[in-house]
């Protein structure tokens, strides 16, 4: 086995005691309740597209959704790190690159975390807002890592992209139906 981020081997006390830290039943409850909460408050997030802003209406409701978003992205940097911390980054068999979910909740923060970058220099008009609020909608994805049913049913992904499919097929050939009736 490798050394976490080159410092800590794996029988150090540090790396172990992040380990049991980071397998307490309440650290994971707690980041349950933090992407439940975010999910809240990306439901009350303001589009900046939107003429509200311009005329000064919610400006509250956008300054503490804005100031959420950035808290619960230290939360999630802190929690990736200690993660990283406890598995390790990429050798042995349960490093942390090696989980599929693992890698679903870094690409997450890595793009949350370029686009607070891009924020903080003035440049939100490179990326689009509204994806990176689509971005953000993926994290509640996460919670079905608690539920086994959901993962039962995403291992077999196969399964779902015919689904999928036939829901995309579907709704295009209503939708054109619409259209033509009612447009």
């Amino acid at each position: 086995m490798g050394k976490s981020f080159g410092l800590w081997a794996q029988d150090s006390p540090f790396r172990q005691a992040v380990f049991v830290f980071m397998a307490n039943r309440w650290v994971e409850l707690t980041i349950l309740l933090c992407i439940l909460l975010q999910t809240f408050f990306l439901v009350l997030a303001i589009p900046g597209d939107i003429d509200w802003l311009e005329r000064g209406i919610f400006p509250e409701i956008q300054w503490l959704t804005d100031n959420m978003d950035h808290a619960f992205l230290v939360i999630y940097v802190v929690e990736m790190l200690l993660r990283m911390i406890a598995l390790g980054v990429y050798k042995g068999k349960y490093s942390y690159v090696r989980s599929s979910w693992n890698l679903l909740d870094g690409t997450l923060v890595f793009l949350s975390v370029g686009n607070f970058i891009l924020e903080l220099l003035g440049l939100t008009h490179v990326i689009n807002p509204s994806m990176m609020r689509i971005v953000r909608c993926i994290r509640p994805l996460r919670t079905a890592h608690f539920v086994h049913g959901v993962q039962s049913a995403l291992k077999d992904w196969q399964f779902l992209v015919h689904i999928g499919l036939l829901l995309i097929f579907s709704m295009t050939m209503f939708g054109v139906m619409g259209v033509q009736l009612f447009g």
